[in-house]
């Protein structure tokens, strides 16, 4: 019974099969976090000086923003896989179907690997219409965020995040601001922080995006690391 054996292990052997550098709140999660925080400082300097054509669909910023997601759901599995924490494996289970419902979002719906239906000064523009799958999406979609919802409740998934907050203000910082900034590039903003964009407004939503993706990898790691230390202290 491979989860009984796995339910009995201590806490200090739980995460032997994930790197060192992975788990430990001084380390992976500090340099993730910087990472996040220099690429939202570089927003401007990279509105300046990168052409439009970088931020289109299924151009690197945007391929860039689907593999920082991708690492997040690598994360979350490895992690469930290698926790014995019951809360922590119902973490990482939600944190993974949130990873992959952002991935299919920034894809379109799958769409993006189709041909696009039109093309603009803002690049080629792809539908999810022409998929045969797509009157399945958001049924589907309501599904994966009702078992997240599920899991929130079942393992109250809030006390682990509400313990570990006061290690991830940083990242929590950056994510509101990219969110922020993204929001303005869009035109859906205040008048006065639409001005502060700059004139390059589409290499500024989608690199903004692309930070918050990164706080958000690293505030899931922080959490869990700290997560970790809390069982290891207890």
């Amino acid at each position: 019974m491979p989860d009984s054996r796995r339910s009995a292990a201590s806490p200090a052997d739980a995460l032997h099969s994930v790197p060192r550098f992975l788990t430990e709140p001084g380390r992976a999660p500090l340099w993730m976090r910087w990472l996040a925080l220099a690429v939202l400082l570089a927003t401007y300097p990279a509105q300046a000086w990168l052409p439009g054509s970088a931020a289109w669909e299924n151009s690197w910023i945007e391929n860039s923003q689907v593999l920082t997601l991708g690492l997040g759901l690598l994360t979350a599995w490895w992690w469930g896989r290698a926790s014995t924490d019951a809360r922590v494996r119902a973490l990482c289970r939600a944190a993974a179907v949130l990873w992959v419902i952002l991935m299919a979002r920034e894809l379109s719906w799958g769409g993006a690997f189709l041909e696009p239906v039109s093309f603009s000064e803002e690049g080629p523009f792809y539908s999810s219409r022409g998929l045969w799958y797509k009157p399945a999406v958001y049924p589907v979609l309501a599904l994966l965020l009702a078992y997240c919802l599920f899991c929130a409740c079942r393992f109250r998934l809030d006390q682990v995040v509400l313990r570990c907050a006061r290690g991830v203000w940083l990242e929590v910082l950056v994510i509101a601001v990219a969110l922020t900034l993204s929001t303005c590039a869009e035109g859906h903003g205040p008048a006065w922080l639409e001005g502060l964009v700059g004139g390059n407004a589409l290499v500024v939503e989608e690199w903004s995006e692309l930070a918050a993706y990164f706080a958000l990898v690293a505030a899931q790691l922080r959490v869990l690391c700290l997560w970790n230390q809390r069982d290891k202290r207890v």
